[in-house]
């Protein structure tokens, strides 16, 4: 007796803690890094320092003059080693040197 092969529905794509990605649309690449109490939020037009028990906003340095937020929905993803914790919306690599970019175009309207 041949067995036959029953179709699965699809799962969501689940984060490593388990919960489903939230899809995400309207807002700016972002990487989140959070060591302990202190965090920095890297977007392409700006980079906020956190800092305290509930992370409140310190400091925003500004590197553009407005954001810039994505068309396409994305996913929220996250990554957690050991006391760091790393959060993203878009591809991190990207996020960094668009930072990076506008970072150095700044520099260069200035000097």
């Amino acid at each position: 007796m041949k067995r036959r092969r029953v179709p699965r529905p699809s799962l969501p794509a689940l984060r490593r803690d388990g919960a489903p990605r939230q899809q995400v649309a309207g807002v700016e690449r972002t990487v989140c890094v959070e060591f302990g109490r202190v965090g920095v939020e890297v977007r392409p037009t700006r980079v906020l320092l956190r800092a305290g028990r509930t992370r409140q906003l310190v400091r925003v340095v500004p590197l553009s003059s407005r954001p810039r937020p994505l068309r396409r929905a994305r996913r929220a993803r996250g990554v957690k080693a050991g006391p760091v914790s790393v959060t993203f919306v878009g591809s991190p690599a990207v996020t960094v040197a668009l930072a990076g970019v506008h970072a150095v175009g700044r520099n260069l309207r200035r000097g």
